[in-house]
């Protein structure tokens, strides 16, 4: 991927974004994933979107992922060596599991079928 603010910009504006606020949560607890926050930030705004940094205390970050409460987060996972396993942590339906990112049925097929073998 090349970083282009310009191409970027450009098709956020396409797409009709009209600079919603969106907020990205960090915690100062994992170094990494807190710089990861500063620089997403930045290079999001250099887009022209509208991003506020929410820094919170790692329980919370924690909760309201577990709860599907954010828009954003700079956020770790351990490692999952097993595609099948990488795959489960973000497809699934939120009214299972609030914390799903990717909420679609021909995903979630796929993911069976990836299970099975």
């Amino acid at each position: 991927f090349v970083y282009d603010p310009a191409k970027a910009a450009r098709l956020l504006k396409e797409a009709g974004y009209a600079g919603q606020r969106i907020v990205l949560m960090a915690n100062k607890n994992e170094r990494d994933t807190y710089e990861t926050a500063v620089i997403a930030q930045s290079m999001l705004q250099a887009a022209g979107l509208n991003v506020d940094l929410e820094i919170v205390e790692w329980a919370t970050q924690l909760d309201r992922y577990s709860k599907g409460n954010y828009q954003m987060q700079s956020f770790s996972y351990s490692a999952r060596y097993d595609p099948a396993l990488a795959y489960s942590a973000v497809i699934g339906s939120k009214d299972v599991r609030p914390n799903r990112i990717w909420d679609n049925a021909e995903a979630e097929d796929l993911l069976r079928k990836l299970v099975a073998t």
